[in-house]
Parts: C-alpha cells; sequence; structure tokens
C-alpha cells in the first residue's frame, strides 16, 4: 500500500533533556511538535518506519541504504551515553527500495559496515517516538551529492516499494533548515538564513512540493541548511498522490531553522507529478538556449561533445570568427543541468595562443574534470546549458568599494591561497558578500584581508 503519512522533522539535540540539561526549555514548540509526532504515529501503528537523515552515511555519488539486521546508536558524542537506541531493520523493504532505484536509474549502495551507527539526525526524532510507540521495524538511508532531481527520483523509488508492500508505512525526514539566523547561530548571521526558513515553511505547509527543484544549489549553500535534499525525498516519496499538509510549528531560537509539518497521504492524483513537470519544463529551456546559443557557446559544447564522445581533442577550424582565432585571453566556461551547477572550470590568464582553443581546453576541463562533479556522459547532452565567460580587465584594486558584483568578478589572494567568483550569481549583491564567499571558496580566515583584483567579462550564452 503507499505511504499512509510523511512528516518533515528537525534534529536539534538541545530539544533531549538529557543533552539540554534546562536549554530545552527555549525549545518549548519544538519539544511540543516533537511530542505530538510520537503521539501520531502511535496513533497510525506504522509496521516500519523510513528514516531519510542527511546526518547518515552519504556519498557524492550515490544512497547510502543501512543493510543489515539492526542499528544502535546513543548520544555519548554529546554526553549522555546512557541515551541508548535499538532499531531492527526491515531488509525485505530495503531491498525493495534498491530495486525500485535501480529501475529508475538512480544509484544506490548497501554497505553492512555501517549498519550500527545510527545518526543523530535519526536519534532525535526517534527519541520522542520511542516515549510513544515502539513496535515496528525500520528502514534508514542518507541523501547525496547528486541533483535536487535525483533526490525526489529517489524518492518516487521509495514510493514505489511502499506501493508494492503490504505493510503500513511511514516516512520522517529529518533535517534543520537554516544554520545562519544570527550571530550566534553556527554560521554566522547571514540574510539568506531567515528568507529561505519562510520560503521553505511556506511551500512545505502547502505541500507545494515542486518548488523544492527550483533552489539554487548555491544559494542553498549560502542559507546554511542541511534538511533541503531530505524533504526533496520526502516530496518524490509522496509523488503522484494527494497530499493533506499541516504545518505544525516553526522556531528558531539559537539561530537554527526547526520546522515541522504532516503529511496525509490520499489517492492517486496525476496532477502532482512535480519532476515530470520539472523535467519538461527544464529541457524546453535546455532546448531554446542551446537554438539561441552564439558562436562562443556552440564551439565549447562542440569540443564537449566531441572530446565525451571520442576522446578526442577538436581542432579550431579557420570558420570561426576571427576574434576567435587572434584574440587572447582567459576564459570561463560553465555547465548547468537541472537547473543545477553542473561544472565550472576556467582560466583568469589566457594558457593557449587564442580564445577559441582556451574555450576548446575550458569546456572539456568542466565537463570532465571538475572534481565536485561525475564527468559528463553522452546521455546528459540534451540537458546541460553552457555559458561562456571570457575574462578581460583584471586590475588590483585598494578598496572593497570599487567593486559591484553585478558588474565585476573578483580574485582574492593570501598567503599562497586564491579564488575567484564570476559576476552576475544569484544572491551576490554586495562587494562585501562577494569577497566574503571568495575568501571561503580560498579557505582564507575571515579576519584576513586579502588582496583584490578585479575583472570583466564578456558574457556569452
Amino acid at each position: 500500500m503507499p505511504l499512509i503519512a510523511a512528516f518533515m522533522v528537525p534534529h536539534p539535540v538541545l530539544a533531549i533533556p538529557e543533552i539540554g540539561k534546562g536549554k530545552e526549555s527555549q525549545l518549548a514548540t519544538t519539544v511540543s511538535s516533537f511530542e505530538f509526532v510520537g503521539r501520531k504515529i502511535a496513533s497510525l501503528a506504522p509496521d516500519v518506519i523510513l528514516w531519510v537523515s542527511p546526518h547518515a552515511e552519504s556519498y557524492a555519488d550515490c544512497f547510502q541504504l543501512a543493510d543489515g539486521e539492526v542499528g544502535v546508536g546513543s548520544f555519548a558524542e554529546f554526553g549522555a551515553p546512557n541515551v541508548t537506541f535499538r532499531m531492527l531493520y526491515d531488509k525485505e523493504l530495503t531491498r525493495s527500495i534498491a530495486y525500485e532505484s535501480k529501475v529508475l536509474g538512480v544509484p544506490v549502495s548497501s554497505d553492512n559496515s555501517f549498519e550500527n551507527s545510527i545518526d543523530r539526525g535519526t536519534m532525535v526524532p526517534l527519541y520522542f517516538i520511542n516515549h510513544e510507540y515502539r513496535d515496528f521495524l525500520s528502514v534508514r538511508m542518507g541523501v547525496s551529492g547528486l541533483s535536487l532531481a535525483a533526490h525526489y527520483r529517489f524518492g518516487q523509488a521509495i514510493g514505489a516499494a511502499c506501493a508494492k508492500s503490504n505493510k503500513k508505512i511511514v516516512l520522517i525526514a529529518s533535517g534543520d533548515l537554516s544554520h545562519c539566523q544570527s550571530h550566534e547561530s553556527p554560521n554566522g548571521y547571514r540574510p539568506e538564513g531567515a528568507r529561505y526558513d519562510e520560503q521553505m515553511m511556506r511551500l512545505m505547509g502547502k505541500a507545494n512540493f515542486g518548488e523544492l527543484l527550483s533552489f539554487n544549489r548555491f544559494w542553498l549553500n549560502e542559507a546554511a541548511q542541511c534538511g533541503h535534499r531530505a524533504f526533496t525525498i520526502l516530496a518524490g516519496a509522496l509523488d503522484r498522490h494527494e497530499v493533506e499538509a499541516v504545518r505544525l510549528s516553526h522556531e528558531a531560537p539559537f539561530g537554527v531553522g526547526y520546522g515541522f509539518c504532516l503529511y496525509t497521504v490520499g489517492s492517486f492524483d496525476a496532477s502532482r507529478s512535480f519532476l515530470d513537470l520539472y523535467e519538461t519544463r527544464e529541457m524546453l529551456l535546455a532546448k531554446e538556449k542551446r537554438e539561441k546559443s552564439d558562436v562562443y557557446v556552440r564551439l565549447a559544447r562542440q569540443a564537449i561533445e566531441t572530446y565525451v564522445s571520442t576522446q578526442r581533442v577538436m581542432k579550431l577550424s579557420s570558420s570561426f570568427p576571427e576574434n576567435l582565432l587572434t584574440r587572447q585571453a582567459g576564459v570561463f566556461v560553465t555547465i548547468q543541468e537541472e537547473g543545477e551547477l553542473r561544472g565550472c572550470l576556467g582560466s583568469l590568464k589566457p594558457k593557449t595562443k587564442c580564445v577559441g582553443d582556451e574555450i576548446i581546453r575550458n569546456a572539456i576541463a568542466a565537463a570532465t574534470k571538475d572534481q565536485r562533479f561525475e564527468p559528463l556522459k553522452t546521455s546528459d547532452f540534451d540537458n546541460i546549458v553552457l555559458t561562456v565567460d571570457v575574462i578581460q580587465n583584471v586590475i588590483p584594486i585598494l578598496s572593497i568599494t570599487d567593486l559591484d558584483p553585478a558588474h565585476y568578478g573578483v580574485i582574492v589572494e593570501w598567503v599562497g591561497k586564491h579564488a575567484s567568483l564570476l559576476p552576475g550569481l544569484p544572491g551576490v549583491d554586495t562587494p562585501e558578500k562577494q569577497v566574503e564567499i571568495a575568501k571561503r571558496k580560498a579557505g582564507i580566515p575571515a579576519s584576513e584581508d586579502p588582496e583584490l583584483f578585479r575583472f570583466e567579462v564578456e558574457h556569452h550564452e
């Protein structure tokens, strides 16, 4: 049968009295919501609880499923070694989820070496549920470094496995919201924090799950959240079903957002196929951009498709415009797929004899050598969107007031560390933020004053 319910919950360890030692009183709303969730699950009496946590074992290129007999854990790390947990795994359902994932082309891994270590993102809600209900099996899984669309698709696999089971199943997606909503919060204060929480509680409170897929990865990083991917898996598990959503609570007493929502699952509803709608839109946008792309972008695409298909570096033809054949400049090539960054590498100073060769070199590198991502495959060609930025007018500056993130990129250098940031990035709206992000990217301490350079770009799309 389909999932009967799902829950969006946070995981603040200070909500546990044995850890909070009185501080849990500052989380009264959160504790009350946890207690409600425990009572609600007891009333549903599920046979299985599915746990999705960003603190479970996670990999860049696949989803991890704990595939063993039993999991154990404790809060010893947080000074409460006597608060212990034990869960029995539903091996049959775990393997069914793995099978359905492979059917949908979602990479999964089952590794027994991690079966015994229950993570804190699971233990915090488990603490409150165990007070009310214990007669259930568990399936425990993590998130990944893959796209939000891949997380939604993994959720679809979970939903498909549940639909083929005759057990009553609920899902708990554990994740905090923004961690940067005050100067005392773990990541300091950033204005993106409160904005992220507001948007998330609005859309999750109304089960507008399609919006989850459109969040920019860069902005998610700036909001310093940890739960977005887990909540996207929850959304996928409820794909094509009516959902009654109830927003339970939200608070951020320590500068970290804690949000709760309850979802009761209804009958089949084809109109709620959010991933299909998203992918259709992204494919149409990619096609439109390909058709409108200029010669710089067409060259980058040709270089990528030639290399990925044949392992051959294309030669620059004399038929290309003269400014590609004779001018020298640094070039950055950026690749996006499904609305997210898929690769970006380049050179601030020219390393080849002309811009055309620079594009070929850096397009291939962005597609195959950006260590943050898996190399592109031929099956990715129709879904990627390329931009090319030609670097010009790199000059040193003496003051941050000489920057404008809408028009100038920035380079920071300090004691052998350096990084650059292109102009016009979403969410980077002040020189201070631009330098702050560039320093974090370079690993330069926030207290240090690096040398600054600005540059302009000739943007092609």
